[in-house]
């Protein structure tokens, strides 16, 4: 059974999924932010900040220009702040500050728990228990991951420190050519004669054996060839949300003048869009300022820094 077959079987959502072409692969555009969490301030580092972007979608844009995996953006300051990794769903790294949302890549925070994010790549799960290349694959799309993509320099050697850092030599990645002998394509379908760059090791790839037609990764950087029938750890991708979202009232709220009708805006966001709040309530510390405290809110030192 080829994976693709197993892709539509274990995830029937799946079912658009094939070989792409160059041209498509060249179309893709890379997932879009999504509101991860309101009133909410990140204290992670930043790989960018500015404080002259008007809009979302110009804070959007510096986000992706700089492969920032997060951002926090505050309409009134005009302020836009890129993380590199993300915060998972129990983070302590998070300031409650009605001024900030905090958008992110992955629709789920509280899948991240397990990963190790790779800064301005992604979240990555190794797996050290030991599996042949299509149960791995199974594995991570079960978890809704994929095994890691490599194709890149900066893929390549980021995810060979962090498998080294573990102690393991070599795990399994998302590139085969068991659809046809010698034609290389990714977990998601992308043939490898798309991109330019290269990590094969010496003599690699090894195509002239039809049962090595799974690629691993190993501690020096290089790719190589493997019998798919092998036991080996593995590397799982957490695929990142891509969700067809406008900007709502959340972040139209920040813009009303004063504090008591960004709170009354808050409240009249939540009855008209429950699904998108109910990862992104203001946090239960603002909630007695809803009763009539709002000088206080106005007073509190944090706000807006």
């Amino acid at each position: 059974m080829s994976l693709l077959a197993l892709v539509m079987i274990l995830v029937p959502e799946a079912e658009n999924l094939h070989l792409q072409s160059c041209s498509e692969v060249q179309r893709e555009t890379p997932p879009q932010f999504s509101l991860s969490k309101a009133c909410a301030l990140s204290l992670k580092t930043t790989v960018a900040n500015s404080r002259r972007l008007a809009t979302f979608y110009h804070c959007e844009l510096l986000a992706r220009r700089k492969n920032g995996l997060a951002f926090n953006f505050n309409p009134q300051l005009r302020s836009c702040r890129v993380y590199g990794c993300p915060d998972t769903e129990d983070s302590e790294t998070f300031l409650p500050d009605p001024g900030y949302d905090y958008y992110s890549r992955y629709l789920r925070t509280d899948k991240l728990t397990n990963y190790t994010c790779v800064p301005n790549v992604g979240m990555f799960h190794l797996h050290k228990h030991r599996l042949n290349y299509t149960m791995a694959f199974e594995v991570c799309l079960k978890e809704g991951s994929t095994l890691a993509d490599v194709t890149s320099e900066v893929r390549t050697n980021g995810l060979s420190r962090l498998i080294e850092k573990e102690g393991i030599h070599e795990v399994y990645v998302g590139m085969d050519d068991m659809a046809e002998e010698g034609r290389f394509v990714s977990a998601g379908g992308a043939p490898l004669n798309c991109v330019e760059y290269r990590a094969w090791a010496p003599r690699e790839p090894r195509v002239l054996n039809e049962a090595n037609d799974c690629v691993v990764l190993n501690t020096r950087r290089e790719w190589r060839v493997v019998n798919c029938g092998l036991k080996l750890p593995f590397l799982c991708e957490l695929v990142m949300g891509n969700t067809n979202r406008s900007i709502t009232n959340v972040t139209m709220c920040h813009s009303l003048p004063t504090m008591r009708r960004k709170l009354e805006c808050w409240e009249e966001t939540k009855k008209l869009h429950p699904q998108e709040r109910k990862n992104g309530q203001c946090p239960k510390d603002f909630q007695f300022y809803q009763q009539g405290n709002v000088s206080e809110m106005n007073n509190n030192s944090y706000i807006g820094k």
